[in-house]
């Protein structure tokens, strides 16, 4: 009995799943962008750029048919791992690696609807430990843009900037939700109208990554 005990609680203990942890990212103003350092085959990249072209054994989804064009791809890293992708037609693009996600269902609930403005959208999560992911993009005819600051509470992954697009600027970021809850990002930092960003065209995305089995 109590040996059975033991294996019970043993098996407890090793339920659940992890949070997704961040691996590291790239970003390009080519069509070419070069995978993190650091990472490993069955890791997780996800793609934030503007018009690149779905490649074979990538899942799209964001696409966002008017400026800046602001689109989310995703797939899971072969074995070997390549050290960089091209993505035809890509103006400029972050590329972010994630550990630990689940391989069957990455995305833990759907995307909400893309954002026009410099907050990304709220994301209800439907599982514990997932990552919260978001992205900004502008397009502005203004030479002199801020930098974009990620939104409060999250650790920016990236930003890309395009000067060779009509100033294009990307941005990504990530957050820990250790709950099931609704996460309601900020606005992203400098990007307010005073800022320089009033005549620019925006588009900000949020994705919710659900954690792999332990």
């Amino acid at each position: 009995m109590l040996q059975q005990r033991a294996l019970s609680a043993a098996a407890l203990a090793g339920a659940g799943t992890y949070t997704p942890s961040f691996v590291g990212a790239e970003s390009s103003s080519t069509t070419t962008i070069n995978v993190a350092s650091g990472a490993q085959a069955g890791d997780f990249a996800l793609l934030f750029g503007s018009t690149p072209n779905l490649r074979s054994g990538w899942t799209q989804s964001y696409n966002q048919g008017i400026l800046p064009f602001f689109e989310a791809h995703y797939t899971f890293l072969p074995d070997p791992v390549p050290s960089s992708y091209t993505f035809t037609n890509l103006r400029l693009g972050i590329l972010m690696i994630f550990r630990n996600v689940d391989s069957s269902t990455p995305l833990d609930v759907s995307v909400p609807t893309l954002a026009t403005t410099n907050t990304s959208p709220a994301v209800t999560t439907a599982n514990e430990r997932c990552l919260i992911v978001v992205g900004f993009g502008c397009y502005s005819g203004i030479t002199d843009l801020n930098i974009p600051g990620a939104p409060t509470g999250y650790s920016l992954a990236s930003t890309q900037y395009a000067p060779d697009f009509d100033n294009y600027w990307f941005a990504a970021a990530y957050k820990a939700a250790p709950a099931i809850d609704t996460y309601t990002p900020t606005a992203w930092q400098d990007t307010s109208t005073g800022s320089d960003y009033s005549s620019s065209n925006m588009a900000a995305g949020t994705i919710a990554l659900r954690g792999a089995a332990i």
